[in-house]
């Protein structure tokens, strides 16, 4: 466990070192503007993954892909990622690692439907407050990353997002329907 953090730590470190160096969003995954207080201390950061891992060591491990921004536009990625266990705090973890989600996001609810085709994920305020630092075309490659990552994982029609029970609201727009895959953002 101890192990684990400290690579962590290490991980954590050298992308904040290139994206300091000027990398491009592509190589480091960042798609913010710098000073967008989307970064966190790195007590933070070792905390929020140290409950990923804690919430995920047991199980067989599963493979999900992970959709994230490119630099190339509004097109997006995709990666695969074993996870230790499929769990919506795992699924948040791996996205926090391509600047999906800020250090400070946490699940706070999760559900699916009887039937296996919609989600409603409830986030802490930490995904609205980051999302709010965002211009319109980042925050739809984001939300388009986040609601195709768990549609992929978890093979559903749709996914709402809410915060602390709430309707999510940013700047840009107000996200009351479900969400539904994206293929290409607009």
């Amino acid at each position: 466990m101890k192990k684990n953090i400290g690579i962590l730590a290490g991980i954590f470190c050298l992308a904040a070192i290139l994206a300091a160096c000027g990398r491009s969003a592509e190589e480091t995954g960042n798609f913010n503007t710098p000073g967008n207080g989307s970064s966190g201390s790195l007590e933070t950061i070792l905390a929020l993954e140290s409950e990923t891992v804690e919430a995920t060591e047991t199980g067989e491990p599963e493979t999900v892909l992970i959709y994230y921004g490119s630099s190339i536009g509004k097109e997006l990625k995709t990666e695969e990622v074993d996870l230790p266990r499929k769990t919506p705090e795992a699924i948040i973890g791996a996205l926090r690692t391509k600047n999906i989600v800020s250090v400070d996001t946490k699940v706070n609810d999760f559900s699916i439907s009887e039937d296996g085709k919609h989600i409603t994920l409830d986030l802490s305020a930490g995904f609205r407050d980051y999302l709010k630092t965002m211009q319109e075309g980042s925050e739809a490659v984001i939300m388009a990353a986040l609601t195709n990552s768990f549609l992929d994982a978890y093979d559903a029609q749709d996914l709402l997002v809410t915060i602390n029970g709430e309707c999510l609201e940013t700047k840009n727009r107000t996200y009351k329907d479900k969400l539904g895959f994206v293929d290409f953002v607009e």
